[in-house]
């Protein structure tokens, strides 16, 4: 997803490569899925990636809110490109169908000849996905593809995921930052080897749940006794807290190859 961690990428994978005659406008940051097969939106090629600044806060409340890159709470977005001209993009509330006015996040939903007609064998499910309307005018049938996002100047944003949400105390965390602010702070984690979500807290609130792949340095740690562990988990609790303001509940260590990942949203089965 384009994040503070995908501008990062963007930038050391520039800063490493231009004796090879890569430059920065090589890039090609676009969005699509499997259901649009595939494009949704993307290019125009060979142009300069698009990147904003927007108050991390107003965010969280679905806000944009433009600052300059230095300033306090600055969240970098990486832009997806202008939609395909063949097809149409709405952003709207989940909820009541309607469209989100400007400078508002939205799902992103999606009409087109090249969208396909369903899953195979799943009714219930090609029904949710694949024909909605909008409330107000019936327009449609468009695919909720299930991200969160907005349009800026004809440009696409993803921002991140319906279903990933994690929602406390009315604020919405985006579990990938969470995730990329753990990385950064813990050495053994690498890129997507973490998880964050939401769970239930000892008094029955919500609270962030994290679960981490461990290297083979830390299995022989663990080893000595529990407690070797307790600065790490104490250290991953400071980060989440300055960062995002919201307590972390529970914080797993997984053995190293058993963090299940996968490129689509099929569930696999640790090695």
């Amino acid at each position: 997803m384009p994040s503070r961690s995908a501008l990062k990428t963007l930038d050391r994978f520039a800063a490493a490569f231009p004796q090879c005659g890569f430059a920065g406008r090589m890039f090609f940051p676009c969005y699509g899925m499997a259901e649009t097969t595939l494009l949704v939106s993307g290019g125009p090629p060979e142009a300069e990636t698009t990147r904003v600044w927007v108050d991390a806060a107003a965010l969280e409340a679905g806000r944009i809110e433009a600052v300059e890159p230095d300033a306090a709470g600055a969240k970098s977005l990486v832009g997806c490109g202008v939609p395909a001209a063949w097809l149409e993009i709405r952003v709207v509330y989940s909820q009541t169908r309607t469209l989100v006015p400007v400078g508002r996040v939205g799902e992103i939903w999606v009409k087109s000849g090249c969208v396909a007609a369903g899953y195979w064998g799943r009714a219930d499910d090609t029904q949710a996905a694949f024909d909605n309307r909008l409330a107000d005018t019936g327009e449609g049938p468009f695919l909720a593809t299930g991200d969160l996002g907005f349009v800026d100047a004809e440009e696409i944003y993803v921002t991140g995921r319906v279903k990933d949400i994690i929602i406390i105390c009315g604020r919405n965390i985006y579990p990938q930052d969470v995730e990329a602010a753990v990385a950064a702070e813990v050495e053994f984690i690498e890129p997507n080897g973490c998880a964050a979500f939401a769970v239930e807290g000892p008094a029955g609130e919500e609270v962030i749940g994290i679960v981490a792949e461990a290297d083979r340095g830390m299995v022989r740690t663990a080893k000595v006794g529990p407690a070797q562990l307790e600065p790490i988990v104490a250290r991953i609790r400071a980060v989440v807290a300055v960062e995002f303001g919201v307590p972390v509940g529970r914080v797993v260590f997984v053995r190293p190859g058993t963090f299940p990942k996968t490129s689509s949203d099929e569930p696999v089965e640790p090695a």
